[in-house]
């Protein structure tokens, strides 16, 4: 047993895989979120950056996705490389959220068989069982979806499949750390659990993408109110500072009015010239004088 050593191997009855074949799959797997986003940019030139963001991120997920699921030689630790802009894009826009969930959980269950050893299983599960716990509450629960947002779910067939796989991990770990080492089994086919964990996950994250390809299609609409949303929240803006504006010039041309209906075209008298005020101070008043001049006069 190699225990994990990568190797180049020539397949007796399947087709050997060439470097030149996944360069194709990754290529042609890359276009779809590449090409959305070359078409979505150039159609938001003139919009908030917050649509530039969503497509830039797509794009992204998209492209790592592809690179993880068709490269060559591709460990399975390279999938965080799609779950940190995903979860990314689960928070900005929350049409995402079901499938950030989804990719996050099959792909950290995908992790676990990287530490064989029992002593350390414990301490795996309540890690794992906490990052899924808070991951949940901050995409469903502290980040609520809009009342918009809500109209855009995406509980189709793929979701309820989705779905369905994500509560698989449950017997699945069960039967692959708890009822497969108790069996006689276990010494004929040590690798078997960790089979069954690879092509599981293997099966979660290839549906996921084809999931998450339809949500990025699917969500043009969902764009379109967004930019909708931008584009009226400025002009509700510029509306107030008019209204504002007008209310204040309002104001001002009242008060003048009346001003010049109580004093005329004169100054009121309670209002005094800087250079009066300054030759009222400098001049003192008759009380002083005549209080100096008895001075002088003693």
């Amino acid at each position: 047993m190699t225990r994990g050593l990568v190797e180049s191997a020539e397949h007796v009855v399947l087709p050997s895989i060439r470097p030149v074949h996944t360069a194709v799959l990754v290529i042609g797997s890359m276009l779809p979120p590449l090409l959305r986003c070359a078409a979505k940019s150039s159609a938001f030139n003139d919009v908030h950056v917050s649509v530039h963001y969503r497509e830039f991120l797509t794009a992204l997920t998209g492209a790592a996705w592809a690179s993880f699921l068709f490269g060559w030689h591709v460990h399975e630790k390279a999938i965080i490389v799609v779950l940190l802009p995903l979860n990314l894009l689960a928070m900005a826009v929350p049409n995402f959220r079901s499938i950030a969930f989804y990719a996050t959980t099959i792909g950290h269950y995908s992790l676990m068989p990287l530490i064989p050893t029992k002593a350390e299983t414990p301490a795996v599960l309540f890690m794992f069982l906490s990052y899924t716990t808070i991951h949940w509450l901050a995409l469903f629960r502290l980040h609520p979806a809009s009342a918009k947002a809500d109209m855009y779910q995406t509980n189709g067939p793929l979701g309820r499949l989705a779905s369905m796989h994500l509560w698989g991990l449950v017997p699945l770990y069960v039967a692959s750390f708890i009822l497969w080492p108790l069996l006689w089994m276990n010494s004929g086919l040590p690798f078997l659990p960790l089979m069954a964990t690879s092509m599981y996950t293997a099966i979660g994250l290839c549906l996921g993408y084809v999931y998450f390809l339809w949500l990025s299609w699917q969500s043009d609409e969902a764009s379109a109110v967004v930019v909708t949303e931008i584009e009226g929240t400025h002009q509700v803006k510029e509306r107030e500072v008019k209204v504002k504006q007008e209310r204040t010039e309002k104001k001002t041309d009242e008060k003048q009015r009346t001003m010049e209906r109580k004093f005329g075209e004169k100054p009121p008298a309670t209002e005094r010239t800087l250079e009066g005020r300054q030759q009222e101070k400098s001049v003192p008043p008759k009380s002083n004088k005549k209080k100096a001049k008895k001075l002088k006069s003693h």
